[in-house]
């Protein structure tokens, strides 16, 4: 990542900072970070050490960090068979043959729990030999279905209303294109 000039090219801590063993892994985990998050997977730390001189009252700290390759987005493949994979495709934003943006991944995953049509959603990424090769990752999505239906019965008071009962059914998903309804009462 020496060429890339959106990776950070300095070390979190800085020459008369004093040394707190926390800020110094924080400062590591914060490049590890950085890497995983523009596309350097394979980002590691070859060597890392902080020695301690106490009579002289300094510490020196010596990194030597391989980013390794920088991986770009492939294919986004959905792993289930209750939606259609035209209308999963609506929630995809990262783009084929841009940098691997860990970001990105969270957010997809975030934007599929978010419809409630999944009860888990797990975003793996393909590396494999074949991919290794050509730096493209393709993403695999796996998704576990929620229930159907979801159903919700409410009591409460209002001082302009008094008291109330509400009741709401929900139907997460009516077909594979993703069109759901929902119902709901209230009697006051």
């Amino acid at each position: 990542a020496a060429d890339d000039e959106d990776f950070p090219q300095t070390f979190g801590l800085r020459e008369g900072d004093p040394l707190v063993h926390s800020d110094y892994e924080s400062a590591k985990d914060a490049l590890l970070f950085a890497a995983a998050e523009q596309g350097y997977l394979d980002a590691r730390f070859v060597s890392s050490r902080a020695v301690v001189d106490p009579v002289s009252n300094t510490a020196e700290v010596r990194i030597h960090f391989d980013s390794g390759t920088q991986y770009y987005f492939g294919e986004v493949r959905f792993e289930q068979d209750f939606l259609s994979p035209r209308y999963l495709r609506r929630f995809v934003e990262l783009k084929q043959g841009e940098p691997y943006d860990q970001a990105a991944v969270l957010d997809l995953q975030t934007n599929l729990l978010n419809t409630e049509h999944f009860k888990q959603v797990e975003m793996v990424p393909a590396l494999d030999e074949k991919n290794v090769e050509n730096r493209s990752v393709p993403l695999d999505v796996y998704m576990t279905p929620n229930k159907r239906d979801k159903y919700r019965v409410g009591v409460g008071f209002g001082t302009d209303i008094g008291p109330k009962l509400s009741l709401e059914w929900r139907r997460r998903y009516l077909n594979r294109h993703g069109h759901r309804s929902k119902v709901e009462l209230i009697l006051a």
